[in-house]
């Protein structure tokens, strides 16, 4: 069975990010994939929800830091790493693949999937988890043609 580590936001169903990133993991779940996922805002909605990520606010680059090496650390145990909006889903899971041969999706969900490729320091980690992505699967037409 393989195993898929999960990085999003939040799974709240009363938030659009939320409630999409539901869908797609009870999908998963109804396809027999081990699922765990790793969360900022707790929700305990599903099973095997592990709310262990910092938000980027006050110590954002501490936060972002720690985030990196605890998702690299974790993913060891995974067979697949699916993010949820490139910033900084994606690049947590660019930094949890990187140097393996595991499989890597991001899902593009909104302005996050986007906005930051516009930054200098964001911009470059986002392209590099662009690019190194197996597929990104965008919610609409216009993130799918920001993102190319």
């Amino acid at each position: 069975m393989k195993k898929i580590l999960v990085i999003t936001n939040n799974i709240n169903s009363n938030s659009g990010w939320g409630r999409y990133s539901s869908s797609v993991i009870n999908e998963l779940i109804k396809l027999k994939f081990e699922v765990t996922i790793l969360t900022e805002k707790n929700h305990q909605k599903i099973q095997n929800e592990l709310n262990i990520l910092r938000p980027l606010n006050h110590s954002k680059i501490f936060n972002f830091i720690r985030n990196i090496f605890f998702i690299r650390n974790i993913s060891k145990n995974f067979d697949v790493i699916h993010s949820f909006d490139g910033w900084p889903y994606g690049v947590y899971g660019y930094f949890a693949v990187l140097g393996t041969n595991k499989k890597f999706f991001i899902n593009g969900v909104g302005t996050y999937s986007v906005a930051p490729l516009f930054d200098k320091f964001k911009g470059l980690l986002l392209k590099k988890a662009y690019k190194k992505a197996d597929k990104i699967f965008c919610i609409s037409n216009y993130v799918k043609k920001r993102v190319k």
